[in-house]
């Protein structure tokens, strides 16, 4: 068997609240495997169907609660499978305009994210990679990182329902020190990582960095310095938000996964032993075909 280029180094880019349709389902690679993007629902009298033209910013954001994802994947009471994401949207509105209403059902045409469109049709794609969880952000991440959210299934909701709970369950981070494996976390202002409280000891807390530490690691000639696993984090916060959750501007999001591709890519003897992951926790109310 043929020596193969081994894998030193998993980076993992966790973006946020896109669902596969949405993002790039449009992707003449991916239209060609699945088909063209003819998914509807039913609200009020009307149908809505999949089309071009998502917003950068949704004003509107959908419902991504357990409660909420539930009602999107329809299935029952009378809502066929995948059937409830528009009327959600407009409970979860209340008031809403049925122009509004469509911006759930729409995708982004392929080559209006330069970055996200170019990776999908040069590198593989997963597509039967769902969430962990039908609910929110931070139940996902805590799935991703650990496999678990001891049972918790929501996240803050305000100053006065913050939902906060003790996650001290072992992480992939811990994994990966009993495996004396470097690693690091890399964040655009507050990294969610700290939600776990091993992630708190100053052995594990003194391994997050700004990403602006991640540019200077991936430079050439700083090989030494790229961890095995790299975990980034985006920015969740105006201004400078890029982790594509509404209403922040998808672009942004784009322009932060081609510049770590960029990076890495441009560190010839980095990219070749790397493994680059680019995923969202979850679909964000965003219709899906599956």
């Amino acid at each position: 068997m043929p020596d193969q280029e081994p894998i030193k180094h998993v980076v993992v880019l966790m973006m946020e609240n896109r669902s596969f349709d949405h993002l790039i389902g449009s992707c003449p690679k991916i239209v060609a495997k699945g088909g063209a993007l003819n998914g509807v629902n039913s609200y009020d009298g009307a149908d809505y169907k999949q089309e071009p033209g998502a917003a950068r910013r949704v004003a509107q954001d959908p419902g991504h609660d357990t409660v909420d994802v539930l009602k999107q994947l329809g299935g029952k009471d009378d809502v066929p499978a995948m059937g409830g994401f528009v009327r959600d949207y407009a409970g979860f509105h209340p008031g809403i305009s049925a122009a509004e209403l469509h911006e759930v059902m729409r995708y982004h045409d392929h080559g209006t994210l330069p970055a996200l469109h170019a990776l999908a049709e040069n590198f593989l794609v997963c597509d039967r990679w769902f969430a962990s969880v039908p609910g929110p952000t931070w139940v996902n991440r805590l799935f991703a990182l650990s496999g678990t959210s001891l049972g918790r299934v929501k996240m803050p909701n305000g100053i006065m329902n913050l939902n906060l709970h003790w996650y001290d369950q072992t992480t992939v981070f811990d994994r990966l020190n009993e495996a004396n494996k470097k690693w690091k976390v890399y964040y655009g202002d507050t990294p969610l990582s700290f939600l776990f409280v091993h992630q708190w000891s100053p052995e594990n807390a003194i391994r997050h960095h700004h990403m602006q530490a991640f540019y200077q690691d991936a430079a050439p000639g700083n090989e030494d310095k790229f961890p095995d696993f790299a975990f980034i984090e985006p920015a969740y916060m105006e201004p400078g938000a890029n982790d594509a959750h509404p209403p922040h501007d998808i672009v942004d999001c784009d322009a932060l996964v081609g510049k770590v591709y960029n990076t890495l890519r441009s560190n010839e003897a980095l990219w070749k032993t790397t493994l680059l992951i680019v995923l969202f926790d979850e679909h964000g109310g965003f219709y899906d075909r599956v």
